[in-house]
């Protein structure tokens, strides 16, 4: 889940936070291996991020690109982004929205809540509408205006 808060390290690098949950118990850490896959789940959706950066000196653009990476770096075949564009400008969320693009022609399921309805126009494929925290319907994205 990408809340709106990121839930990442600020005080850890880009590469620790995306590969936090690939340390395994024991003496020693094989940090090469966990840049790798820190890297790798950056690759996979074409995003390139400065390694060993703290979390804490990037945009929150770049911080939930983090947090898409980790989550891809553990597998995840589903993704609820909680209002990921609320704090982005027009650019950073045009490019959020392509990496959503990216995840969907993977195979990721993601469930995008915003109040944002271009938005959710543009990177869904079926619209759920709530009101007062009751399902209003579910509807082809197609057939919604």
């Amino acid at each position: 889940m990408i809340y709106q808060d990121l839930s990442l390290f600020p005080n850890l690098s880009v590469w620790e936070n995306i590969a936090v949950n690939h340390y395994h118990h024991g003496l020693f850490v094989n940090r090469r291996r966990l840049r790798e896959v820190a890297q790798a789940a950056m690759t996979s959706i074409n995003v390139t991020l400065p390694l060993d950066t703290l979390v804490s000196e990037l945009s929150i653009a770049r911080c939930q690109l983090v947090a898409i990476c980790r989550a891809l770096a553990q597998d995840a075949r589903l993704i609820v982004m909680d209002e990921p564009t609320a704090s982005l400008t027009h650019q950073e969320v045009q490019g959020l929205l392509q990496v959503v693009h990216q995840l969907r022609e993977r195979g990721i399921c993601v469930v995008f809540v915003s109040h944002r309805l271009e938005e959710v126009m543009e990177v869904s494929d079926r619209i759920s509408v709530l009101k007062d925290g009751e399902l209003v319907g579910t509807f082809p994205a197609a057939e919604m205006t």
